[in-house]
């Protein structure tokens, strides 16, 4: 799936590794990938990131890097983080990512690739309608509300977010 998604922008990914979750062997791992020519760092954790006291945060920062932006007012996409290390962009995965359907993901994917800006401002532009199109695939789905605030909140259905392992994936953009 993230693959096909590279694909359609002209990127490939250049080169996968796998690590212990613990922001030591993340951010070494993440050193190596960047010793050799890479653009872009897509990173999966073994769980969704929760602050910037995770694990993933905690790597970017300790590889000699910076947290740029996390969360993003869109649901796909909200556990989404940004960073930067070395000057190469570092993006902290949504589990949402694994899934073929449009996710926040995609729009920050767009705009790395356009090499258009991806602040705070830029993703809280993302938040206008909140909500993705539903995906027939997803296992459990959304209950549909007219009002979410006129329901009882006891009614509403929880999202939950889980990443099997860590994989960090090298990509190259188009050249500019």
């Amino acid at each position: 799936v993230l693959e096909a998604r590279l694909q359609r922008l002209g990127g490939t990914i250049g080169e996968k590794a796998v690590c212990r979750h613990d922001a030591a062997n993340v951010a070494g791992t993440m050193q190596a990938q960047l010793k050799s020519y890479c653009d872009l760092l897509l990173l999966f954790g073994a769980s969704a990131i929760v602050d910037r006291g995770d694990v993933i945060p905690q790597a970017i920062v300790e590889a000699g890097g910076e947290v740029t932006y996390f969360g993003m007012p869109v649901e796909p996409g909200n556990m989404l983080l940004l960073g930067r290390v070395n000057e190469v962009d570092v993006v902290g995965l949504p589990g949402c990512a694994r899934s073929p359907a449009l996710n926040g993901f995609d729009w920050v994917l767009q705009r790395l690739f356009a090499r258009l800006p991806v602040s705070g401002a830029e993703i809280a532009g993302m938040g206008v309608g909140g909500l993705l199109k539903e995906s027939p695939r997803r296992v459990r789905q959304r209950q549909r509300q007219i009002d979410p605030l006129q329901t009882d909140p006891s009614t509403r259905s929880s999202i939950r977010r889980k990443s099997p392992i860590l994989r960090l994936v090298r990509s190259t953009k188009i050249p500019a």
